[in-house]
């Protein structure tokens, strides 16, 4: 997998939702990086939690308004019963994971498990946040992980 350093990326301020106004420049950024890194693609963007749904929304959104196609995929956590069960995706869609940092890898290593069993274990494209704590790694399951 290739690592990519964009010096543009900094840390989201968490909680993403409650520090929005300072997070959209660096959520534009990594819109701008999948943009780049995938455009003319359609993208199924998978995420987990009220953070990793904001940032696939913003993402989406701007994916979309530049002529492209996406899904969200969003991952209930553990006794989420709210809506759906169902996660629905493309089968053609290239498939990105998106949050806004990784520290325990709980969350990445949750919706990766999700997507394969849910895709019958189509690859993942991507993981995408904006930095990591305590050196974790997922270089040898993905192709690409953009980060800080």
């Amino acid at each position: 997998m290739e690592h990519i350093n964009d010096p543009r990326l900094t840390m989201l301020n968490y909680p993403i939702g409650e520090n929005l106004s300072k997070n959209l420049e660096g959520i534009g950024i990594m819109s701008e990086i999948i943009q780049d890194q995938y455009q003319g693609t359609g993208l199924n963007i998978w995420c987990r939690g009220s953070s990793g749904s904001i940032i696939a929304a913003i993402i989406a959104k701007d994916y979309i308004d530049k002529g492209g196609l996406a899904k969200i995929c969003h991952v209930k956590k553990d006794r989420e019963y709210s809506h759906s069960d169902s996660i629905c995706y493309e089968k053609d869609f290239i498939n990105i994971i998106v949050d806004d940092f990784v520290c325990s890898g709980e969350t990445i290593r949750a919706i990766y498990s999700v997507q394969q069993n849910t895709t019958k274990n189509r690859k993942v494209d991507s993981i995408i946040v904006t930095g990591t704590y305590e050196g974790r790694d997922f270089r040898d399951k993905i192709r690409l992980l953009i980060s800080q």
